[in-house]
């Protein structure tokens, strides 16, 4: 189950990028606990650890690493109306959340208002 969920978010996350666009994940950190999403039209949401705030960012640009196979290694770099960036930095390298047996399929490193944040991707 846990190798077809991967071939399927793998094979979606591909066509995504082969479009130029951002692949919709869902990441998340604890310790403090945060929240990234992106949906389909590349409109990027962050649930703010230090608030209920949640922001959105409709500008996304996606970054593919150099010499690196299709999603292996991208960067998000998303603006939102009162002129505050994200970036969110993926690595496809299996993580865990450290709070249970769950294997997500991507590393997340956020660098977001001052702060830099790890966590896991789906």
């Amino acid at each position: 189950m846990k190798t077809l969920l991967a071939i399927t978010l793998f094979t979606v996350l591909t066509a995504t990028a082969g479009a130029s666009t951002v692949p919709v994940l869902s990441c998340f950190g604890t310790e403090p606990f945060w929240g990234i999403s992106t949906d389909a039209k590349g409109v990027l949401s962050f649930n703010n650890p230090r608030s209920d705030e949640i922001k959105v960012y409709p500008k996304t640009e996606l970054k593919k690493a150099s010499g690196t196979p299709e999603l292996y290694a991208f960067q998000i770099e998303a603006h939102n109306q009162a002129k505050s960036t994200l970036k969110l930095n993926v690595v496809r390298n299996e993580c865990n959340d450290g709070m249970s047996d769950k294997i997500y399929t991507y590393t997340a490193l956020v660098d977001v208002d001052g702060d830099l944040l790890m966590g896991c991707c789906n």
